[in-house]
């Protein structure tokens, strides 16, 4: 069965995200990727494209002239949305959650800086912004979250899209 190129990129940036350890330099370890059920697994954790308006948005930038004439060249975005947890009382938990979640962000970031392809599966992943939210919903354990944009970029075969151009 073939794969489409972007169901490929979020295979592969889930993987990436799961395999974080702090023995590799990470702030965190994370385990678990694309589990929305907050009661299973461990924090932090990534959620790839939850509902949101940005994630999955692809274009494309191919001009009249072209890149190549083989090959469509796109950009697409994917939203991952990062659930943190505090493990022990905060007096300030807004601030500590943001303390977290800023961590969290920088290993997201330190990950696809040094995997840039996403594994072979992009030309190249780049960080386009996060926002973090506070969450009014009385839970001093989880009083925010962090959603972060980055944005992938592939070429693909105009014969069979499916596939990265030069493959």
């Amino acid at each position: 069965m073939i794969q489409p190129i972007t169901d490929k990129i979020e295979v592969a940036m889930a993987a990436l995200i799961s395999g974080m350890r702090t023995t590799g330099g990470y702030n965190f370890s994370w385990s678990l990727t694309d589990e929305e059920d907050i009661s299973i697994g461990e924090f932090p954790r990534a959620v790839i494209n939850p509902t949101d308006s940005l994630a999955d948005k692809e274009t494309n930038m191919d001009t009249v002239a072209g890149i190549g004439s083989l090959d469509y060249t796109n950009e697409v975005l994917f939203t991952i949305l990062v659930i943190g947890e505090l493990d022990t009382t905060s007096t300030n938990p807004n601030f500590a959650i943001r303390s977290n979640l800023r961590k969290a962000l920088d290993d997201l970031k330190m990950l696809f800086g040094v995997n840039y392809t996403v594994n072979d599966t992009c030309d190249n992943i780049l960080y386009m912004g996060s926002q973090i939210e506070i969450i009014k919903r009385n839970d001093v354990q989880r009083p925010g979250q962090l959603r972060a944009i980055f944005k992938a970029i592939y070429s693909a075969d105009r014969q069979n899209p499916s596939v990265r151009a030069g493959s």
